[in-house]
This record gives C-alpha cells, sequence and structure tokens, in this order.
C-alpha cells in the first residue's frame, strides 16, 4: 500500500528512505488546502519521526522538494549509470570512492529495487534438464545444466573446499576441473590440490569432487559481485590468495 512507510531501520538505502520522506512530505502537500499546509507538514513530520526517521532528515516540505529537484540537476550530468545490489549505504561509498579515484565520478551509483517475495516464487526459473553426455555431476548436482552460478566444489578425500562462478552451464565448468585434475593441471586449484597431496589424493583417474550451487545471478555483473561475497564469508581452503585480494574492492 502506498500508505504504508519504509521504516528507518529496513536494510534499503539511505537514497531510498530520503526519496520515501520526500514522498511524504509531497502527499501531505499536495491533499492539503493552503491554510491547512503546516498542520499537514506537522503530520507527515510526526509520521516520520514515529518511523524512528532521523532530525536531521526531517526537512519542511521546501528543503525536501529542494533537494529533489537539486539531486535532478545533478542527474542531467550523469553520463553513466552502475547498477549494483543494494549491500550498505558504506559500500555505496566505497564503491562511489573507487570510481572517482579512477576519475569516473560522473558515473552514478544506482541500486535496483530487490523483487518481492512473490516476485522472486513467480520467476522462479524452471530446472534444466542436463544435456550432456556423461555429465560427472548430474547425480550430487541434480541442477547441473544451470548459468550464472556461484558454486562451492569440496574435495571429497579431505573436505577442503573452492569457491568459483561461471556464466556456462555449471557441468561445463566442472568437467574442466575434473580434467585438470586427471591431467595435472597446476593452474587449476582442484588440480594442484590433488596433485600437491599425492599420498592422501591417489586416486586422480576419478576424483572424488562435490559440486553445489550457493547462488545464481541475473548478469555477469551480480555474479562477480556475489562471488566475491561469497569468497569473503565462506573464506575457502582451496581459493588462491590473489582470489581473496580481487575481491576484496568488492565486498
Amino acid at each position: 500500500s502506498a500508505s504504508v512507510l519504509c521504516g528507518s531501520t529496513s536494510h534499503h538505502s539511505s537514497e531510498i528512505k530520503k526519496a520515501v520522506l520526500n514522498n511524504e512530505f509531497q502527499r501531505a502537500l499536495t491533499y492539503s488546502t493552503p491554510e491547512n499546509r503546516q498542520e499537514a507538514a506537522d503530520g507527515a513530520t510526526k509520521k516520520l519521526r514515529e518511523n524512528g526517521y532521523p532530525e536531521r532528515w526531517l526537512r519542511n516540505p521546501k528543503t525536501a522538494s529542494s533537494h529533489r529537484n537539486s539531486k535532478s540537476r545533478q542527474d542531467k550530468t550523469c553520463h553513466g549509470v552502475l547498477r549494483i545490489p543494494y549491500v550498505s549505504d558504506p559500500f555505496n561509498v566505497q564503491v562511489r570512492t573507487i570510481l572517482k579515484r579512477n576519475n569516473m565520478s560522473h558515473i552514478r551509483v544506482v541500486n535496483p529495487r530487490p523483487l518481492t517475495l512473490q516476485q522472486l516464487a513467480a520467476k522462479r526459473p524452471p530446472k534444466l534438464q542436463c544435456q550432456l553426455r556423461k555429465c560427472p555431476i548430474q547425480q550430487t548436482c541434480p541442477n547441473c545444466a544451470a548459468t550464472f552460478v556461484v558454486y562451492e566444489a569440496t574435495c571429497g578425500v579431505c573436505g577442503k573446499n573452492y569457491v568459483g562462478s561461471t556464466t556456462r552451464p555449471l557441468h561445463t565448468r566442472a568437467r574442466e576441473h575434473y580434467y585438470a585434475v586427471k591431467n595435472g593441471d597446476n593452474s587449476s586449484a582442484l588440480g594442484e590440490h590433488y596433485h600437491s597431496n599425492p599420498s592422501s589424493h591417489p586416486s586422480t583417474s576419478s576424483p572424488e569432487i562435490l559440486f553445489r550451487i550457493i547462488c545464481s545471478a541475473p548478469d555477469e555483473l551480480r555474479l562477480r559481485i556475489e562471488e566475491a561475497y561469497w569468497i569473503q564469508n565462506m573464506k575457502p581452503t582451496l581459493n588462491r590468495k590473489n582470489e581473496h585480494m580481487g575481491t576484496g574492492f568488492l565486498v
């Protein structure tokens, strides 16, 4: 309902909360007579205050309106948009700082509105049928044909894990990991793991590697951000140091 406020403690960016504040003032002004305008503004202020909005945000309607118009003028000088999922306000500040440091301050950072639970349920993609001949992971990972996923690969011998991402079907990436182990390819983290531990991991012809999907993403940018997030939070033991360091500016 349009009358329901976004709570001040909800997981939304400060830009969205300030937009809610401005809209509440604008609604109060639009549906009030000139003689009742101050009373309507006071009512909006009270409602916002009861919802936990800080006093420094509770501008009067004139200031709120000028703030919105000022922002619109700034938008006209924008030469690009970077759409990223909302994580936190400090994260947005860090992204803007990186853009400014690299002479890209003209790019505007935008947090798209997240899907509701109803939308997520309605737009859940159908499970893709695996068409890969001799799929190495179909038995243990039923949705192995999924694309744009962050995945975890766990060594079945020692339990050490690796977190990665792929835009291709997961079973295609998994098959590359299996080939790396079988062929002694140390450029792969899993291949290096098996071949650096020959006594405890002797069976490279049929390595035990368990794959599971952690999450999916709608595009490659969000996929890389999700991968960075899960590497930082799960701290997988087989990811190399440069992979951990490469995700630091994203999380």
